[in-house]
């Protein structure tokens, strides 16, 4: 019988520190692995509240490998939209910037019909995304910045 993540790591819960389990996440993200798994790690580390800000860097750096990753290998707009309301399930709030790097990621290797429409179905799904100050003109602003500098 298949056991949850969170079940294996309640378990460990009391004797595993704050780096063995970022180990745990960093396992997670590799080559061939769910990411299903690490985003279910990091629901439960949330819950447990040991989620500091060096384990918070490393989710969102793993969360963008995964988005870069995505778009490389031509997989459907859909797919990344569904990775980054995974990632708001378990409180992992993607910030403007990743929208922006999303944006940006397809615009450089030239998918701009992509670019178009992951802004389309951003807005279209209402993806909530932790605005910055200054941050002006949300995911259509950027995108039309985007076009006006080619």
């Amino acid at each position: 019988m298949a056991k949850e993540p969170s079940d294996i790591l309640e378990e460990m819960n009391e004797w595993l520190s704050t780096r063995e389990l970022q180990l745990v996440l960093v396992y997670f993200s590799q080559e061939g692995r769910d990411s299903w798994c690490a985003l279910k790690v990091f629901e439960w580390l949330k819950k447990e509240n040991r989620v500091d800000t060096e384990t918070m860097e490393l989710m969102v750096s793993i969360m963008c490998s995964w988005i870069k990753k995505l778009i490389e290998e031509k997989e459907d707009v859909g797919d990344v939209i569904d990775l980054l309301v995974d990632m708001d399930c378990v409180g992992l709030k993607p910030g403007f910037s990743m929208i922006e790097k999303v944006i940006s990621m397809y615009w450089e290797i030239g998918k701009k019909e992509e670019a178009v429409s992951f802004v389309k179905e951003v807005l279209r799904r209402g993806i909530a995304y932790v605005g910055e100050d200054g941050e002006k003109g949300g995911p259509t602003g950027y995108l039309a910045w985007k076009m006006m500098t080619v």
